[in-house]
């Protein structure tokens, strides 16, 4: 039997190691980092441009395969032609060939007797060569129209033999066109899935950026200091009425035209270029709403309104950096439309909260 004390050791051991090895597997392991808005949006609008490229060329493949059909059909009717006219042909060869045959008969069955009852019955040797010639005629005639008949058929068959040729190499191109169809019929439904994929990963990415920037209070009524936006000043319920009929989408809608156009310092035109401020009030120029025209007199237009509230049509003035201040138009879904920068041009891809927010205000 086991001492008492050697047992309690021995359990108390145990017991150690086990906390030990809980403590070691209880520690975080290393996770992968959750991705930006920017970086998912960016990946989104790849897949965008993937798909229409796919969806386009797609659309060429069934174009030509249809084309192909068509033309399928022509080379069968011809074929189907170059047929009856080959039995047509045929006919007149057979018709030919048994009316010159029975000429032959009758004027050469027994040939001396021939020549010599044209010789007797001929009044002269004049006479006698003339009707020798015309049997000669005769039959050179047949001859020459049989070989005609016999051209004329193996014309119609040369020719249905090269329409069946090129019918065989239309179905050839089918068959290679109906396989790119179904290779990209599969890459566009694959694509999709992954289009898919990336969408939920966005829409669960801004709402956690929303989430995280609605818990965000800035003392002191100041601007937030973090990297990302929040709303100005303590107060996370600034949620004013709008003060006119223009829709915040409407703004957005109009907006988004101009992407891709470029960014031109002090520019002061949407599609030739304009800088931040220049295109914010461009935008609602166009909607008969008068804003500044320099980023930094932004911070007082309109009404505030806290982060968590934003809606499509309000403006975010951000906080200058390196003393260079940047306005841009709230877009909805956690997104900007902007005049980002010379390099970019005029961009709706990133996050509001791409830089530290100094106030959001409503002017519609």
């Amino acid at each position: 039997m086991i001492p008492p004390k050697k047992i309690n050791k021995w359990f108390k051991t145990t017991v150690s190691l086990a906390l030990i090895g809980a403590m070691i597997f209880a520690q975080p392991q290393p996770v992968q980092a959750a991705r930006s808005v920017g970086e998912i949006q960016k990946d989104q609008q790849n897949i965008d441009k993937e798909l229409q490229g796919l969806d386009s060329e797609l659309s060429s493949v069934i174009s030509s395969i249809a084309s192909l059909q068509a033309e399928i059909e022509q080379k069968q009717q011809e074929i189907s032609d170059a047929e009856e006219a080959l039995k047509e042909a045929q006919k007149a060869v057979d018709k030919q060939y048994a009316d010159m045959k029975l000429r032959i008969q009758f004027m050469y069955e027994n040939s001396d007797e021939s020549v010599l009852s044209i010789l007797l019955e001929s009044g002269s040797i004049a006479d006698f060569l003339n009707r020798l010639e015309y049997v000669n005629a005769v039959h050179s005639y047949d001859r020459e129209l049989l070989d005609s008949y016999e051209a004329i058929k193996q014309e119609v068959e040369d020719m249905k033999i090269g329409l069946e040729a090129e019918k065989k190499e239309l179905v050839a191109s089918e068959s290679q066109l109906e396989n790119q169809k179904s290779e990209l019929s599969a890459l566009v439904s694959s694509k999709k899935l992954e289009k898919a994929t990336i969408d939920k990963e966005l829409k669960a990415a801004q709402e956690e950026a929303r989430r995280q920037q609605a818990q965000v209070v800035v003392p002191g009524g100041g601007g937030n200091s973090g990297g990302g936006g929040g709303s100005t000043g303590t107060n996370q319920n600034l949620n004013p009425t709008p003060s006119t009929g223009v829709s915040g989408s409407a703004v957005v809608a109009f907006a988004n035209q101009f992407v891709g156009n470029p960014y031109v310092w002090g520019g002061n035109s949407l599609t030739n270029g304009c800088d931040c401020s220049g295109f914010v009030n461009l935008v609602y120029a166009n909607f008969g709403i008068s804003v500044p025209r320099y980023s930094g007199a932004f911070a007082s237009v309109g009404q505030e309104v806290s982060y968590n509230n934003m809606q499509a049509g309000d403006i975010i003035v951000y906080e200058p950096k390196a003393g260079v201040g940047h306005v841009a138009i709230y877009a909805g879904n956690g997104c900007i439309v902007e005049a980002q920068s010379s390099a970019a041009g005029i961009t709706n891809n990133r996050a509001a909260n791409c830089r530290s927010i100094r106030t959001i205000r409503r002017v519609l």
